[in-house]
């Protein structure tokens, strides 16, 4: 069994890695020449997969 540091070790670097892929994604969207597609609840981008709510 792993010892509890050792976890808490491997779920920070997680975390970190989870920030990282979220920051280059979040590049990624804000790079991208928006293509939507829409229904009556939220429209989404064909290439980066950006998704907006639609409100009424």
């Amino acid at each position: 069994m792993k010892d509890v540091q050792e976890i808490k070790k491997v779920i920070g670097y997680l975390h970190e890695e989870i920030n990282s892929l979220e920051n280059h994604l979040k590049n990624i969207q804000d790079k991208c020449d928006h293509q939507y597609e829409e229904n009556n609840y939220y429209k989404k981008c064909t290439k980066c997969q950006q998704i907006k709510v639609l409100y009424f």
